[in-house]
């Protein structure tokens, strides 16, 4: 063992200071570019969360002002049902819609994931939100359900105005309020006068 020790220290006193100043370099770079792809990687999740969280928002919406929400079975609902071309029924998915024979699906081509987790609706206080799902760790290294506990009671105007809750380094939003526009007054007058709804 000391041999082999011996051997690298000799090689290394050997070395000019040219060696020794591009060995140095390349690890810097190596080092830097390392710290960068993590960087860039936290990131990446935020903007591709606030960009499915957008297109997630114009659906809901979409579906709203075709058929008018009515409200969702859960507090919290996952998003599994905008691919859906038709269905019998009030609902689909956790969604109950006042005019369901009025849906257009699909509103989208598949349902978003983020680290195999997909996005819900969450009924909460302040109106309905989507938001990432369960386990889902964003750019500032929070994650949904352990760090950021999304429930009825949540401030989500708080969080949304925080960078170490729901918004992100570059003041991205990762989460939305969706409009709901039916009521379940409504609803029942519906089935009242057409039972066969």
């Amino acid at each position: 063992m000391n041999k082999v020790i011996r051997t690298i220290i000799k090689k290394v006193k050997s070395w000019n200071g040219l060696t020794i100043a591009a060995v140095a370099l390349f690890s810097l770079i190596f080092i830097f570019s390392i710290y960068r792809h993590f960087k860039e990687s936290r990131t990446h999740i935020d903007m591709v969360v606030g960009e499915h969280i957008q297109l997630l928002q114009k659906a809901l919406n979409k579906v709203d002002k075709d058929c008018h929400i009515v409200d969702f079975e859960h507090e919290k609902n996952y998003i599994d049902f905008l691919n859906v071309v038709s269905f019998v029924g009030s609902e689909v998915g956790a969604v109950n819609l006042l005019y369901p024979d009025s849906w257009k699906g699909p509103y989208l081509r598949d349902n978003f994931t983020m680290q195999e987790q997909q996005y819900q609706v969450l009924a909460n206080n302040q109106g309905h939100f989507i938001v990432p799902g369960p386990g889902v760790r964003l750019g500032n290294g929070k994650v949904i359900g352990k760090d950021i506990i999304l429930t009825y009671d949540t401030d989500l105007q708080t969080l949304l105005k925080d960078k170490n809750g729901l918004m992100s380094h570059d003041d991205r939003a990762l989460a939305v309020p969706i409009k709901i526009s039916g009521s379940r007054i409504e609803r029942l007058l519906q089935r009242v006068v057409s039972p066969n709804h």
